[in-house]
Protein backbone atom coordinates (compact mmCIF):
# COMPACT_ATOMS: atom_id res chain seq x y z
CA UNK A 1 0.00 0.00 0.00
CA UNK A 2 1.21 3.64 -0.67
CA UNK A 3 0.63 6.52 1.33
CA UNK A 4 0.33 10.54 0.72
CA UNK A 5 1.23 11.42 3.75
CA UNK A 6 3.95 9.81 5.98
CA UNK A 7 5.89 9.63 8.81
CA UNK A 8 9.68 8.72 9.14
CA UNK A 9 10.02 8.33 13.41
CA UNK A 10 14.05 8.51 13.82
CA UNK A 11 15.14 6.59 16.60
CA UNK A 12 18.18 4.87 18.19
CA UNK A 13 17.59 1.22 19.33
CA UNK A 14 17.14 1.60 23.42
CA UNK A 15 20.71 -0.07 24.47
CA UNK A 16 22.17 0.17 27.66
CA UNK A 17 25.04 2.83 28.04
CA UNK A 18 24.26 4.17 23.90
CA UNK A 19 21.45 5.78 24.49
CA UNK A 20 21.32 10.28 26.63
CA UNK A 21 24.87 9.76 27.04
CA UNK A 22 24.98 13.20 28.59
CA UNK A 23 21.96 12.87 30.63
CA UNK A 24 23.59 9.32 31.95
CA UNK A 25 26.65 11.31 32.83
CA UNK A 26 24.46 12.68 35.52
CA UNK A 27 21.82 9.66 36.39
CA UNK A 28 23.92 7.21 35.20
CA UNK A 29 22.97 4.59 32.66
CA UNK A 30 20.00 2.62 33.49
CA UNK A 31 17.54 5.36 34.99
CA UNK A 32 19.16 7.45 31.53
CA UNK A 33 17.95 4.48 29.27
CA UNK A 34 14.77 4.03 31.23
CA UNK A 35 14.00 7.06 30.78
CA UNK A 36 14.41 7.33 27.20
CA UNK A 37 12.42 3.93 26.58
CA UNK A 38 9.41 6.32 28.11
CA UNK A 39 10.16 9.29 25.80
CA UNK A 40 10.51 6.72 22.84
CA UNK A 41 7.36 4.94 23.42
CA UNK A 42 5.48 8.92 24.44
CA UNK A 43 6.57 9.72 21.23
CA UNK A 44 5.67 6.08 19.44
CA UNK A 45 1.81 6.60 20.95
CA UNK A 46 1.51 10.30 19.81
CA UNK A 47 2.16 9.40 16.13
CA UNK A 48 0.14 6.63 16.27
CA UNK A 49 -2.80 8.32 17.34
CA UNK A 50 -2.59 10.60 14.18
CA UNK A 51 -3.04 7.44 11.72
CA UNK A 52 -0.60 8.13 9.73
CA UNK A 53 1.79 5.54 8.02
CA UNK A 54 4.74 5.72 10.05
CA UNK A 55 8.35 3.76 9.17
CA UNK A 56 10.46 3.75 11.44
CA UNK A 57 13.91 4.29 10.45
CA UNK A 58 16.14 3.22 13.38
CA UNK A 59 19.83 2.78 14.68
CA UNK A 60 22.38 0.96 14.95
CA UNK A 61 21.63 -1.58 12.18
CA UNK A 62 20.68 -5.42 13.17
CA UNK A 63 18.35 -4.12 16.35
CA UNK A 64 14.75 -4.84 14.40
CA UNK A 65 13.66 -7.70 16.72
CA UNK A 66 14.22 -5.04 19.68
CA UNK A 67 12.89 -2.48 17.74
CA UNK A 68 9.32 -4.51 16.80
CA UNK A 69 9.17 -5.64 20.59
CA UNK A 70 9.30 -2.25 21.70
CA UNK A 71 6.76 -1.05 18.87
CA UNK A 72 5.31 -3.88 17.80
CA UNK A 73 5.41 -5.80 14.24
CA UNK A 74 2.60 -4.21 12.40
CA UNK A 75 4.32 -1.03 11.02
CA UNK A 76 7.27 -0.70 8.93
CA UNK A 77 11.08 -0.52 9.77
CA UNK A 78 13.98 0.59 7.54
CA UNK A 79 17.78 0.37 9.23
CA UNK A 80 19.46 3.99 9.18
CA UNK A 81 22.33 4.19 6.28
CA UNK A 82 24.88 6.57 6.69
CA UNK A 83 28.13 8.28 7.59
CA UNK A 84 26.34 11.14 9.68
CA UNK A 85 22.82 11.84 11.30
CA UNK A 86 22.41 14.35 7.73
CA UNK A 87 23.02 11.32 5.40
CA UNK A 88 20.65 9.14 7.58
CA UNK A 89 18.37 11.52 7.41
CA UNK A 90 18.60 12.05 3.94
CA UNK A 91 18.35 8.24 2.81
CA UNK A 92 15.46 7.74 5.11
CA UNK A 93 14.05 11.20 2.95
CA UNK A 94 14.69 9.36 -0.33
CA UNK A 95 13.62 5.77 0.76
CA UNK A 96 9.78 7.15 1.29
CA UNK A 97 10.12 8.91 -1.66
CA UNK A 98 10.92 6.45 -3.65
CA UNK A 99 6.67 5.96 -3.81
CA UNK A 100 3.73 7.51 -3.94
CA UNK A 101 4.51 9.65 -0.75
CA UNK A 102 3.77 13.28 -1.62
CA UNK A 103 4.40 14.74 1.59
CA UNK A 104 6.64 13.36 4.68
CA UNK A 105 8.06 14.34 8.08
CA UNK A 106 11.13 12.85 9.86
CA UNK A 107 10.81 12.92 13.71
CA UNK A 108 12.43 12.31 16.76
CA UNK A 109 12.03 10.52 19.61
CA UNK A 110 13.32 12.38 22.81
CA UNK A 111 10.21 15.24 22.92
CA UNK A 112 8.17 15.12 26.32
CA UNK A 113 6.07 17.92 24.54
CA UNK A 114 4.85 16.42 21.16
CA UNK A 115 1.23 16.01 20.50
CA UNK A 116 -0.60 15.31 17.80
CA UNK A 117 -1.88 18.75 17.09
CA UNK A 118 1.99 19.85 16.13
CA UNK A 119 1.83 16.74 13.25
CA UNK A 120 -1.08 17.80 12.23
CA UNK A 121 -0.16 21.81 11.98
CA UNK A 122 3.12 20.27 10.46
CA UNK A 123 1.41 18.12 7.64
CA UNK A 124 -1.08 21.59 7.03
CA UNK A 125 2.19 23.65 6.61
CA UNK A 126 3.54 21.19 3.56
CA UNK A 127 0.40 22.31 1.56
CA UNK A 128 1.64 25.51 1.15
CA UNK A 129 5.68 25.48 1.79
CA UNK A 130 8.66 23.38 0.24
CA UNK A 131 10.06 22.68 3.78
CA UNK A 132 8.71 22.53 7.47
CA UNK A 133 11.01 23.05 10.50
CA UNK A 134 10.73 22.32 14.04
CA UNK A 135 13.56 24.37 15.98
CA UNK A 136 14.35 22.69 19.40
CA UNK A 137 15.72 24.72 22.23
CA UNK A 138 19.29 23.47 22.30
CA UNK A 139 19.71 25.24 18.90
CA UNK A 140 18.74 21.77 16.55
CA UNK A 141 15.43 20.48 15.23
CA UNK A 142 12.78 18.25 16.57
CA UNK A 143 11.60 17.91 13.02
CA UNK A 144 11.82 18.74 9.52
CA UNK A 145 9.67 17.70 6.31
CA UNK A 146 9.44 17.81 2.94
CA UNK A 147 7.04 18.01 0.04
CA UNK A 148 8.10 15.04 -2.20
CA UNK A 149 8.90 17.29 -5.48
CA UNK A 150 11.33 19.89 -3.28
CA UNK A 151 13.13 17.20 -1.18
CA UNK A 152 16.97 18.02 -1.92
CA UNK A 153 19.82 16.06 0.02
CA UNK A 154 21.49 19.18 -0.03
CA UNK A 155 19.24 20.60 2.86
CA UNK A 156 22.02 18.52 5.09
CA UNK A 157 24.63 19.58 3.64
CA UNK A 158 27.62 21.21 5.48
CA UNK A 159 25.88 21.35 9.17
CA UNK A 160 27.74 20.48 11.93
CA UNK A 161 25.87 17.80 13.75
CA UNK A 162 25.23 17.43 17.00
CA UNK A 163 25.83 20.74 17.42
CA UNK A 164 24.22 24.31 18.79
CA UNK A 165 24.50 25.51 14.95
CA UNK A 166 22.39 23.17 13.54
CA UNK A 167 19.37 25.01 13.07
CA UNK A 168 20.08 27.94 12.25
CA UNK A 169 23.02 26.25 9.51
CA UNK A 170 19.62 23.84 8.73
CA UNK A 171 17.80 27.46 7.63
CA UNK A 172 20.57 29.07 5.77
CA UNK A 173 20.88 26.10 3.26
CA UNK A 174 16.84 25.95 2.90
CA UNK A 175 17.40 29.34 2.06
CA UNK A 176 20.20 29.23 -0.15
CA UNK A 177 18.12 26.59 -2.12
CA UNK A 178 15.66 29.02 -2.25
CA UNK A 179 12.63 26.56 -0.78
CA UNK A 180 9.41 28.00 1.37
CA UNK A 181 10.10 27.55 4.49
CA UNK A 182 7.55 27.16 7.45
CA UNK A 183 8.78 27.46 11.15
CA UNK A 184 7.03 24.94 13.92
CA UNK A 185 7.21 26.11 17.93
CA UNK A 186 10.20 25.81 19.33
CA UNK A 187 10.02 22.54 21.35
CA UNK A 188 12.58 21.12 24.08
CA UNK A 189 13.97 17.90 24.24
CA UNK A 190 15.70 15.89 26.95
CA UNK A 191 19.29 15.58 26.75
CA UNK A 192 21.12 16.67 29.31
CA UNK A 193 20.18 16.80 33.74
CA UNK A 194 19.28 20.35 33.14
CA UNK A 195 16.84 19.63 30.26
CA UNK A 196 15.30 16.84 32.55
CA UNK A 197 15.41 19.25 35.40
CA UNK A 198 13.61 21.89 33.04
CA UNK A 199 10.91 19.59 32.02
CA UNK A 200 9.98 18.10 36.02
CA UNK A 201 9.51 21.55 36.77
CA UNK A 202 7.18 22.73 33.72
CA UNK A 203 3.83 23.53 34.47
CA UNK A 204 0.83 20.45 34.51
CA UNK A 205 1.13 16.90 35.23
CA UNK A 206 1.06 14.19 32.43
CA UNK A 207 1.33 10.22 32.58
CA UNK A 208 4.79 10.51 31.50
CA UNK A 209 6.12 12.98 33.85
CA UNK A 210 4.47 10.87 36.86
CA UNK A 211 6.43 7.88 35.34
CA UNK A 212 10.26 10.00 34.74
CA UNK A 213 9.19 11.04 38.81
CA UNK A 214 8.79 7.38 39.55
CA UNK A 215 12.38 6.47 37.63
CA UNK A 216 14.12 9.43 39.42
CA UNK A 217 12.59 8.56 43.04
CA UNK A 218 15.06 9.10 45.77
CA UNK A 219 17.33 11.76 43.89
CA UNK A 220 17.41 15.05 44.54
CA UNK A 221 16.49 17.44 41.80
Amino acid sequence: MMFKNRIIFFVKAPQHSKVKTRLAAAIGQEKALNIYILLLKHSWKVLKNTAIEILVAYTPPGNLPLMQKLLGADCSYLPQKGDDIGSRMANAFQQVFENVTERSLLIGSDLPCLDEETITKAFDALANHEVVLGPSSDGGYYLIGFQKKSFTKNVFDEIAWSSSRVYNQTVSRIKELNLSLFVLPIMHDIDTLGDLKTYIGSEGNSPLKDSILSVMEGENL
